[in-house]
């Protein structure tokens, strides 16, 4: 609604091989809304871009239609155990994991193939929430279709440690290269 790039920022951006990467990350898909947004997505469809998808359907609807995009499962689908793991990456060319499971290290070593995992690179409140309550309501917000902000917060009290940074040598040591950083919201105690 509101774009930060202009279409000449975008093709500078991809002939300098660098991507967009567009959030598509709401719960709720359906196919007809998803065809009715088709023309955006031909419209950056390129092999340097990619999508950052939650639903599964939409991810196979992008990879049937739009092949050359690159399709990351979202944090939002809070990836922390190989089940899951194994289960997204049918469907997502690349999965970002929880923020929580940066201090496994038992966990991220056992993952095989590394070059398909994205990492945060510091954290904020989604680090020691115990619901993320606040992603199903944004889903909503973001629908357009009323809804409240709802964080559990307020269903249990936790510790709050503010932006923290991971490391990311000893991250990069156990194999993974790719990493997604925040950049924190005002108040310093979770990121955007």
């Amino acid at each position: 609604m509101a774009p930060e790039l202009s279409e000449r920022d975008v093709m500078q951006l991809n002939n300098a091989g660098i991507g967009l990467r567009i959030p598509l990350t709401n719960h709720d898909a359906k196919l007809q809304e998803y065809k009715s947004y088709r023309p955006f997505l031909e419209k950056y469809h390129r092999s340097v871009n990619s999508v950052i998808v939650t639903n599964d359907d939409l991810a196979e609807w992008i990879r049937a239609d739009f092949p050359d995009f690159d399709i990351e499962a979202s944090v939002i689908k809070n990836i922390d155990n190989h089940k899951k793991l194994e289960s997204a990456l049918k469907y997502y060319d690349t999965a970002v994991l929880p923020m929580p499971c940066n201090q496994d290290p038992e966990f991220l070593r056992s993952i095989e193939d590394k070059s398909r995992i994205r990492l945060f690179a510091n954290a904020g409140c989604a680090l020691t929430c115990p619901a993320r309550t606040c992603y199903r309501s944004f889903s909503t917000i973001n629908k357009f279709k009323g809804g409240d902000f709802l964080c559990s917060q307020d269903l249990k009290e936790r510790e709050q440690l503010g932006m923290i940074d991971f490391d990311i040598e000893e991250l990069h040591s156990l194999g993974f290269k790719r990493f997604k950083m925040l950049r924190a919201a005002p108040g310093n105690m979770t990121g955007f």
